[in-house]
């Protein structure tokens, strides 16, 4: 059986504070609806520097909200996940 793992590259989000100097948007789990569709109207919420930009979401990154796996009655396994925690699925380019 081909493990996840050595396919993709898996992350967690990160929680970054609102910034009075936003640059970028940080999108959340109340950014979406419950189909999964993003709002339409955002504004930027954080800065980004150094220190962030590794987080920044690619073209072709799969986002993953517990929110929405726990719809699937078959997701039991996903309980002990807190309900914020973001899954970012990254295919690695060749």
């Amino acid at each position: 059986m081909i493990k996840l793992k050595n396919i993709v590259e898996i992350q967690s989000s990160i929680y970054l504070k609102p910034s009075t100097v936003a640059n970028s948007l940080y999108l959340q789990v109340n950014n979406f609806d419950s189909n999964g569709s993003i709002h339409s109207r955002l504004k930027p919420t954080i800065a980004l520097d150094s220190t962030n930009i590794k987080y920044l979401l690619r073209e072709k990154d799969l986002l993953l909200f517990k929110e929405f796996l726990n719809k699937n009655p078959r997701q039991s396994h996903l309980k002990n996940i807190p309900p914020r925690i973001i899954r970012i699925i990254s295919i690695p380019t060749i």
